[in-house]
């Protein structure tokens, strides 16, 4: 898939808001699982994210596979995300998937 915006602002796989993870795993409750913290933190984040390209958009971002175990996310089909576009980013505990749809 393409389409997975990124807003961490302490991941080695992000650059300016694009994932490079290539494969990504989702957990049960919807926490990304594939978050690696920079050894520098959100200033190296910063610089990186000066360093890429602002200007193309994100639905032209490298493929990627997201591999989910959110049981109750309507994307979700046998373990892998649906969805056209992603959003993941940081929440008060865990950077998590904004895009898990909880089915009814």
């Amino acid at each position: 898939m393409k389409g997975l915006k990124c807003t961490t602002h302490n991941c080695t796989h992000n650059r300016n808001c694009h994932c490079h993870a290539g494969i990504i795993n989702v957990g049960k409750t919807g926490v990304c699982m594939t978050k690696q913290k920079r050894e520098y933190g959100i200033l190296e984040q910063n610089a990186v994210n000066l360093e890429a390209a602002r200007d193309f958009d994100f639905s032209d971002s490298d493929d990627l596979l997201i591999q989910c175990d959110s049981t109750k996310c309507k994307f979700n089909r046998d373990r892998i995300c649906t969805s056209n576009a992603v959003h993941v980013g940081d929440s008060v505990l865990r950077t998590k998937c904004y895009t898990k749809n909880v089915q009814s």
